[in-house]
């Protein structure tokens, strides 16, 4: 498991984004026990009449403290299982990722993304799902599920268009800023806090989004350059100096170099599982 420290929770992300790490760094058997972990623990089965969502914190014995969902923990869970399945040629990495995957289109208002907009919800539950998080918007991730999913192809292709909309739209003009909270149109939504509406604890991970899709794909380089530019020099205007979160940074490591065997040096040696 990966444990919060300054909380002493798992994180549903937490726990996702460590097996997005393992599988771009070849680290099989942690990657096994991280999922292993999750999927006893945190994962709501379809299997056994579960809705195929994560619990988004729990205990480090294995109980549940809040079986709420944060939808990046999904997309994240999903897009390491397909690594995973793809990278070590495992048939039940690709079953559990299509499971998740079929459980986020629902059709009754309880699906991961909107039915309407096609874009990820703050939770998919009533009162927090009409409305997003920017950083939830991972137009990267979404392409590749419209190409690697067994089902719903059609709403994963218009996912992925609305998704690319969403944290273009989200970003303001002026200082390229996302707020935390956001609606479907990229405005901010305020919501059980003032940090809601700002750039924070969730918002720092959309540059991360969109220049992961820019690295990858490049189909919406025009937008996107527009908006890195425009918080690169507002950061610069600011004058202070910027260091990103520890969670960021790796992550923004471990993406951007998928075929470096440089990255996966600098991997293999600072982080420790």
């Amino acid at each position: 498991m990966l444990r919060a420290i300054n909380n002493n929770d798992i994180r549903s992300e937490g726990m996702s984004y460590g097996m997005m790490i393992a599988v771009q760094t070849n680290h099989k058997e942690q990657f096994g026990k991280l999922w292993n972990w999750a999927k006893k623990h945190m994962w709501s089965n379809p299997a056994t009449g579960g809705s195929g969502y994560f619990a988004w914190q729990a205990n480090r014995d294995g109980s549940v403290r809040d079986w709420g969902n944060a939808p990046d923990g999904e997309i994240y869970f999903m897009m390491a299982l397909l690594f995973a399945a793809n990278r070590w040629d495992d048939a039940q990495y690709m079953k559990d990722a299509q499971s998740i995957l079929k459980a986020c289109w629902k059709g009754n208002g309880q699906s991961l993304y909107s039915e309407q907009s096609f874009i990820a919800t703050f939770q998919p539950s009533d009162g927090n799902n009409t409305w997003g998080d920017a950083s939830y918007s991972l137009p990267a991730f979404v392409d590749l599920f419209s190409r690697w999913s067994d089902t719903n192809t059609d709403k994963w292709k218009k996912a992925t268009k609305a998704t690319r909309d969403h944290i273009y739209n989200s970003a303001n003009p002026q200082s390229g800023l996302c707020s935390d909270y956001s609606n479907f149109d990229g405005t901010p939504h305020y919501a059980f806090s003032d940090n809601s509406t700002k750039y924070a604890f969730d918002a720092i991970r959309c540059p991360m989004n969109y220049g992961m899709d820019s690295y990858l794909f490049g189909v919406d380089m025009e937008r996107q350059t527009k908006i890195a530019k425009v918080i690169t020099d507002f950061f610069e205007k600011d004058g202070k100096s910027v260091v990103p979160s520890s969670s960021t940074f790796w992550i923004i490591i471990s993406t951007s170099t998928l075929a470096s065997p440089i990255g996966h040096k600098i991997l293999e040696a600072d982080i420790k599982f």
